[in-house]
């Protein structure tokens, strides 16, 4: 493998904050060929502190977008300037691990590969974030199926959501089958991209370490996605129908059912909020489902804020996935 063989893709928009963060992260992997950072028409100082935290590396790639496209679109046109054979994911409040990609690049047969995320809602925890050396690092693999069931909102599945996952990416299988972001998607844009993937027959390849760091910041339920994002979600999700195989008909009807239910949260939720309480439970009405998962939505919501971290794929979890 040539040493410096990866482009990293950063989409920022309003992240002068956290920008310095991500690209001083990436340029510190020695398997880093270049960061290509698309400004999505930020507000603030994005591009200005992104510069400032390359220090004048000639690896640092500065795009800006007219208007904002959304992080699909970002990514997209990262990956059609890129140069290097291998493309990774990194948002752009977020930061890899020292060492993450010499971990990844150890074994080179896959076509995709990532490791696990740790989540922290403390900055000083997220900057200052070291994984266990000692732990171990088992791997393990992803097929279709076990994609889907990852994604899961059930009480019978352990949860990990492997549409969060970002990995290294392959260039000549991208572009060998076509596969880019869904350029309208701004939530889920990750998840299609994957099954589409693997439904191509990517080998994707998993490591339990913790190699990428993100910063979780505390919300609610009504911070969450509008139904518009919801809905482009959705469409992209049937679009994948088609090419998917029949075994995975039952996982992909959950997902829809899964995605709809959130739809008329959202949209209970939105009356509430521009109409009032009455309207909102009036619409409760014609969405029975609705008060079960927004209250379900809320009790996972404190179940998750435990002691300020957590990992994305949990032992428990793992343990399916492990070789």
């Amino acid at each position: 493998m040539d040493r410096k063989a990866v482009s990293v893709m950063i989409a920022a928009y309003d992240a002068a904050d956290t920008i310095a963060a991500a690209v001083a992260s990436a340029l510190s992997q020695p398997e880093t060929g270049e960061v290509i950072v698309v400004d999505d028409c930020s507000r603030d100082h994005t591009a200005e502190e992104a510069r400032r935290a390359g220090g004048g590396d000639p690896r640092l790639r500065i795009m800006r977008q007219d208007v904002n496209r959304g992080p699909s679109a970002a990514r997209n046109r990262a990956i059609d300037a890129a140069t290097m054979p291998f493309v990774a994911i990194l948002d752009a409040d977020d930061r890899f691990v020292p060492g993450r990609f010499a971990r990844l690049f150890d074994g080179s047969d896959w076509d995709f590969c990532a490791d696990n995320v740790a989540f922290l809602t403390d900055r000083d925890a997220f900057e200052n974030f070291a994984p266990d050396v000692g732990s171990r690092d088992r791997t393990g693999s992803l097929d279709l199926e076990t994609f889907m069931q990852g994604n899961r909102n059930s009480r019978m599945v352990e949860r990990s959501e492997l549409g969060f996952l970002k990995p290294v990416m392959r260039r000549e299988f991208l572009d060998r089958h076509g596969l880019r972001y869904a350029p309208d998607c701004r939530l889920g844009e990750d998840f299609l991209l994957y099954c589409r993937a693997l439904a191509g027959g990517a080998r994707f390849r998993i490591h339990e370490s913790c190699g990428y760091v993100a910063y979780e910041r505390p919300n609610s339920l009504s911070g969450e996605h509008g139904v518009d994002d919801l809905r482009h979600f959705l469409e992209g999700l049937e679009a994948l129908e088609p090419d998917l195989p029949k075994s995975t008909a039952r996982s992909f009807r959950h997902l829809q059912d899964s995605l709809r239910e959130k739809i008329s949260v959202r949209e209970v939720l939105d009356i509430r909020s521009e109409h009032g309480l009455a309207r909102g439970v009036m619409a409760l009405r014609i969405r029975p489902t609705a008060l079960r998962d927004i209250l379900r939505d809320k009790l996972r919501t404190r179940a998750d804020a435990g002691p300020g971290s957590r990992v994305l794929i949990p032992p428990g979890a793992f343990d399916r996935l492990a070789a």
